[in-house]
């Protein structure tokens, strides 16, 4: 299978790593150069539990004229969908599957307006990874990895999608719940990313403070009324315990909006909690506690740039 991952993110060169390794033919389109010189120079250097590895993966800022791809994962962040379109769109053929791999809400309209709905499925991973340098990311955990689309007529091609990954090490299950995937994903990430940009803490560490369980119950609980709200039906009725898995498999690691705040980058949290903010407005509702942890990462993110 051609494959196309969209982002040298952690998850998209986990991803890229673990295709590869199987045999899969795999181009990681990025514009960061060190990137794409590391992994062409030598390949992708991918380390986990059966120790370092080089990986034959191809890179570059634009994809070869020729190529179509079989599959492409979208693994950039939601605000730079619309401009990585542009970038992977003759790659998209008419048996192409393109698959989001995006935290937050918001990317998947935009790439399903751009390719049509029959061709386009959500993805949720717990598969844990690092970028360590350029060019070299370190896999830390396992998880089960989930794919949706939105029809009963779709789902034959999600199913074999799954399959396809789990027969490359990649366990995964699919369904055709697309919107209750994305959601679910979303409130699991509002519980604790912006927590952790406050606090600047490790993941693991928010477990142990009681008051910072207290706000993630909170802010879960909030979320999913408003979720639900709309008409949304989650993949889980026990969003604490999802909550507590993902912190639980990632209990050392920074969660992706710290890391942003400490590389004084743009964070995701106007598609996480602002997300729930925005759909409680058009229910003519509140979110206050999520609304306070979306204005408390905003004035973390301007007090990082103005310094």
């Amino acid at each position: 299978m051609k494959t196309v991952i969209v982002g040298a993110s952690p998850v998209g060169c986990l991803f890229a790593g673990l295709l590869a390794k199987n045999g899969e033919d795999v181009f990681l389109l990025d514009r960061d150069e060190e990137t794409i010189s590391a992994v062409n120079g030598s390949g992708l250097k991918f380390e986990g539990s059966g120790g370092v590895q080089r990986v034959p993966v191809k890179a570059g800022a634009s994809l070869p004229e020729s190529l179509t791809a079989e599959l492409v994962l979208v693994c950039v962040r939601v605000s730079e969908t619309g401009e990585v379109l542009d970038r992977f769109a003759d790659s998209v053929g008419h048996r192409t599957s393109v698959v989001s791999l995006q935290d937050g809400v918001g990317g998947l309209p935009l790439i399903i307006n751009r390719f049509g709905i029959e061709r386009v499925f959500a993805c949720s991973t717990n598969l844990v990874a690092t970028i360590l340098e350029p060019g070299h990311v370190l896999h830390s955990g396992w998880g089960d990895t989930r794919i949706a689309c939105t029809s009963k007529e779709q789902l034959s091609k999600a199913k074999a999608l799954a399959a396809r990954f789990t027969r490359l090490g990649i366990k995964s299950a699919a369904g055709d719940n697309m919107a209750g995937l994305v959601w679910t994903r979303t409130i699991v990430q509002c519980g604790f990313y912006a927590l952790t940009a406050i606090t600047q803490l490790r993941n693991g560490s928010i477990l142990e403070i009681p008051e910072a369980v207290e706000l993630m119950e909170e802010t879960i609980a909030e979320a999913a009324r408003i979720v639900r709200g709309a008409g949304v039906v989650l993949l889980t009725d026990d969003l604490s315990a999802e909550v507590r898995r993902a912190i639980e498999a990632t209990a050392d690691n920074h969660s992706p909006m710290l890391s942003a705040i400490f590389r004084n980058k743009p964070t995701d949290v106007e598609v996480i909690n602002g997300a729930v903010v925005d759909l409680a407005g058009q229910q003519g509702a509140g979110a206050p506690i999520n609304a306070t942890l979306l204005n408390l990462v905003r004035a973390i993110e301007k007090t990082r740039t103005e310094s």
